[in-house]
């Protein structure tokens, strides 16, 4: 096989989260542009420590944030959107770059 691109290794690791039915769909408030947040995100497996990652929030109750995540598939990193406790997000900031 060539560089093992067609290789398949173990399934990825599941982020916890809290299941969708759980959110009070009427309280959600959902901004024009998602705002850059810090989230400490644990695995359904919980022998791993939760990992804090940078992430977008793309919608919140009070409770609960909808965050957006990179995060390792089978062979690729992907977007993934999943709903989370409050607590375990804080807004970030994105520094600009400098004149260009």
């Amino acid at each position: 096989m060539v560089g093992g691109l067609n290789e398949v290794g173990p399934p990825a690791p599941e982020p916890a989260e809290v299941p969708e039915d759980a959110i009070g769909q009427a309280s959600v408030y959902r901004p024009q542009k998602a705002l850059p947040v810090w989230v400490e995100v644990s695995v359904v497996d919980s022998s791993l420590s939760p990992t804090t990652m940078p992430g977008f929030a793309l919608a919140w109750t009070r409770e609960h944030v909808l965050i957006q995540i990179k995060w390792p598939k089978e062979y690729f990193v992907g977007a993934r959107n999943l709903w989370t406790e409050a607590k375990h997000v804080s807004r970030r900031v994105i520094a600009p770059s400098g004149p260009r």
